[in-house]
C-alpha cells in the first residue's frame, strides 16, 4: 500500500495528498503543449514544451526541405524523453513546486481519525 505525500496550505488548510510514483498524466499528455506541467505549478517545464513546438513547427516552416525529417526526428525523441522522465520524476518535482510556494508536509499522524466503536450486540 502506497502511502501519500500530504501538503498542507498554511493559511487555508487545504491538504492536497500527492501519491508517489510513476505520474502517468504528465507522461501522457505534458506534450500537448504542456498544459499538464502549467496546472500543476510548473511553469517553466511547460514552457519548454512550448518552445519544442514552436521549434518543430518552425522547422517544418522554414526549414530547408532537407533538414524537416531529421530534425522532426529528434525533436520527436526529444518530446518522448522528456514525457518519460517527467513520467517518473515529475511528482517530486510537484512537491517541490508547492513546498517553495509555501505548502508544508502535513504530518501523517494528524490525519489519522479514529473509528468510531460499534456497540456489539451481546447474545441473550
Amino acid at each position: 500500500m502506497t502511502r501519500d505525500i500530504l501538503l498542507e496550505h498554511p493559511g487555508t488548510g487545504a491538504v492536497k495528498p500527492i501519491r508517489p510514483g510513476f505520474d502517468w498524466i504528465l507522461f501522457l499528455f505534458s506534450g500537448v503543449l504542456g498544459l499538464p506541467l502549467f496546472l500543476q505549478g510548473l511553469p517553466i517545464w511547460g514552457a519548454i514544451f512550448v518552445a519544442l513546438w514552436v521549434a518543430d513547427l518552425a522547422i517544418v516552416w522554414l526549414g530547408p526541405e532537407s533538414w524537416r525529417l531529421p530534425a522532426q526526428a529528434v525533436i520527436a525523441a526529444t518530446f518522448f524523453a522528456l514525457q518519460l522522465w517527467l513520467g517518473f520524476f515529475g511528482r517530486g518535482l510537484i512537491v517541490k513546486a508547492y513546498l517553495a510556494r509555501g505548502w508544508r508536509k502535513r504530518d501523517r499522524a494528524r490525519t489519522a481519525t479514529p473509528k468510531p466503536r460499534r456497540d456489539r450486540k451481546r447474545p441473550p
